[in-house]
């Protein structure tokens, strides 16, 4: 059975790219799902001790990530959704991407299991153009580069200032359910 990391990035429970994420999450067929909202969990900022890049695999650190850390490595797939907020996503993710650190040693090379792994971004946001919403997902994506993903899909909904603002977008509601089915 595959198994799906779900990151929620997003600090209001139950908004935008969390209603999207859901959708493509139900859309999800025959795999576990393990959802880690990031909101929810204790993630402290990589602090550069750099001990995982010894002999021990993962993080020192004893938090939420850490516990987190052997699902990243050995997972078929992850889903991100977040907002944009002030061009970029926000800083809590930001600190979950960073923490990625211990997962990669160029000493040693990719400590993930090397096989196909698919990663989605779905990204809300008020009113930039959908090229500059794009971009910060490429960007996203990019930083989990070190996790092995093989192929990759990006999903921005412009327009979402209103908390609710997704829930009544049906062609975003299809494309986040159509994100889910490419698992």
């Amino acid at each position: 059975m595959k198994k799906i990391i779900v990151i929620k990035g997003s600090p209001r429970k139950g908004a935008n790219s969390d209603t999207l994420c859901d959708a493509a999450v139900a859309a999800i067929k025959d795999a576990e799902i393990i959802e880690f909202a990031i909101r929810d969990k204790k993630v402290n900022p990589c602090v550069g001790c750099n001990a995982c890049k010894g002999d021990f695999v993962g993080c020192v650190q004893k938090d939420d990530f850490s516990a987190l850390v052997e699902d990243l490595r050995t997972c078929d797939g992850i889903i991100l959704s977040a907002p944009i907020y002030f061009g970029d996503v926000p800083g809590p993710v930001k600190t979950f991407i960073d923490r990625q650190y211990c997962l990669f040693n160029p000493a040693k090379g990719p400590l993930v299991e090397q096989k196909e792994r698919k990663m989605a971004v779905i990204l809300t946001n008020g009113g930039m153009p959908l090229e500059v919403g794009t971009q910060i997902a490429e960007k996203t994506l990019g930083c989990f580069n070190v996790e092995g993903i093989t192929d990759k899909k990006i999903l921005v909904v412009r327009e979402c200032n209103d908390r609710d603002a997704a829930a009544g977008k049906p062609d975003a509601l299809k494309q986040a359910e159509e994100v889910g089915a490419w698992f």
